[in-house]
């Protein structure tokens, strides 16, 4: 009799423990995959055949394709926008943000440029780095229509590139136009020109009466 399938796939991958370095990084076999603080901690890393899980306790804080190269740094930018944060005044060297910087949509650099111009101060880089962070929930395509739109809207901040994520994300239909076959009374009223001589006449009446003041 043959037995039943297991009700859950067999999970097969490789597990061990490591210590996340002063760059927030973690060693597997040559090469080494960034994780999201936890800086001196010690993980588990789940190394897949294709993926690498990294775990503290048991929460999943990242997965990264698997690296078959030698010596390789294994990087996602978003890991390291709070620590940006802390200290916007490595953002031009960090490496982490020169790599993702080489590849983001030219459009990103207007937006920098701007922010930095609105607020001199460290807060329009701050601003520029909660944008940023947007993308864990958006896909780097709309994340640079958003972008696009905010500038042309003059919306330069975090709130108006929300705005234009949502409104991007929101598919909602056009209202039907407003059908008066059979009520001919009604046809043609709100386009007829407007009569400001009757504003006029209002404003005397309330002149003459002393209810304007």
């Amino acid at each position: 009799m043959q037995s039943p399938w297991p009700a859950t796939d067999y999970r097969a991958y490789r597990q061990h423990l490591a210590t996340v370095n002063a760059y927030g990084l973690v060693p597997l076999d040559t090469n080494r995959y960034s994780v999201p603080g936890h800086v001196g901690e010690e993980v588990r890393l789940r190394a897949y055949v294709f993926q690498v899980e990294i775990l503290a306790g048991e929460e999943l804080i990242a997965c990264h394709k698997r690296c078959f190269g030698q010596e390789q740094d294994i990087i996602e930018p978003l890991h390291y926008l709070a620590a940006m944060t802390q200290r916007p005044g490595a953002f031009e060297h960090a490496l982490p943000m020169r790599r993702w910087r080489a590849e983001w949509p030219p459009i990103y650099e207007p937006l920098l440029s701007e922010l930095r111009q609105r607020w001199p101060d460290e807060r329009g880089l701050r601003e520029f780095l909660s944008i940023l962070a947007l993308h864990k929930d958006n896909p780097p395509e709309r994340m640079a229509q958003a972008i696009q739109a905010a500038l042309a809207l003059g919306a330069v901040h975090l709130d108006g590139v929300q705005l234009c994520l949502h409104q991007l994300s929101t598919t909602q239909a056009l209202p039907l136009a407003l059908d008066l076959s059979g009520h001919d009374r009604l046809v043609g009223i709100g386009e007829q020109a407007v009569n400001l001589g009757q504003y006029d006449m209002l404003l005397s009446s309330r002149a003459a009466c002393g209810c304007g003041r």
